[in-house]
């Protein structure tokens, strides 16, 4: 499995974005989007299990599924 480090971060443009929307939403105007940020966000949630959190943000926050339910 591959480290997760301010390094690879980089070469990680799916999980970079799934962790600023999750930052996003979670801390709105106290968010920290440097990669340093996000690897730490990362880290908590593999230590408790709660990786999870960041494919229901991606769902809560597509423009698919938000243009289907409130339309243009």
């Amino acid at each position: 499995m591959i480290e997760v480090n301010e390094t690879t971060i980089e070469y990680m443009p799916l999980l970079k974005q799934q962790l600023i929307n999750y930052i996003s939403l979670n801390y709105e105007e106290a968010s920290d989007y440097s990669n340093y940020s996000l690897v730490q966000e990362y880290n908590y949630l593999k230590r408790n299990n709660i990786l999870a959190y960041l494919n229901e943000v991606e769902y809560l926050t597509s423009p698919e599924r938000l243009e289907l339910q409130f339309g243009d």
